[in-house]
């Protein structure tokens, strides 16, 4: 079980590990990719010249991105087989973005007679996960990453777009 931060001392310090740097840093990267498929998506389903989608979402989160891009594939695809598998990705890529996020917005450090920890929002400090850990973690990003292209390069999402948006069906 986490301690809380007050009942232990802790330097801010990066883990000496450089595996663990490697990897959050490969993760930080790859979710700017994962954001950036996201708006890809967003410039598939709206035909709006990249450039444009680019701007239009420029600061917008990760969140508002995947939101974004479910309500444009509800209005373009219509429901249906396509809409449920994007959801499945989108919901997959925000648990892989939260996981992200409690990594890069922690706090590292190391404590005086331990090894490295994370403070996170729950003011808890914890061990800093393993490279294995990490490497879960880009994995999946990867993953979720390729279905995304893949969906809209040669997958679902092109095959869908190609048929007529099903109207949602009337409550029984």
């Amino acid at each position: 079980m986490a301690k809380s931060v007050k009942d232990r001392v802790v330097l801010h310090a990066l883990p000496t590990d450089e595996k663990i740097l490697v990897t959050v840093g490969t993760i930080a990267l790859r979710h700017g990719q994962l954001d950036n498929a996201l708006k890809m998506v967003i410039q598939f389903l709206t035909g709006v010249d990249m450039i444009e989608v680019f701007d239009a979402t420029a600061r917008d989160s990760s969140r508002q991105l995947r939101d974004r891009v479910h309500k444009l594939a509800r209005q373009h695809l219509g429901e249906g087989p396509a809409l449920v598998r994007l959801q499945a990705l989108l919901a997959r890529a925000g648990r892989a973005s939260e996981q992200r996020n409690k990594l890069i917005h922690a706090v590292w450090g190391s404590e005086l007679d331990s090894g490295p920890v994370m403070l996170g929002d729950d003011h808890e400090l914890r061990p800093v996960p393993s490279v294995v850990e990490l490497q879960k973690l880009d994995h999946e990003i990867i993953l979720i990453l390729e279905g995304l292209i893949d969906a809209r390069l040669e997958g679902f999402l092109l095959e869908a777009s190609k048929k007529p948006a099903r109207k949602p069906r009337a409550p029984s």
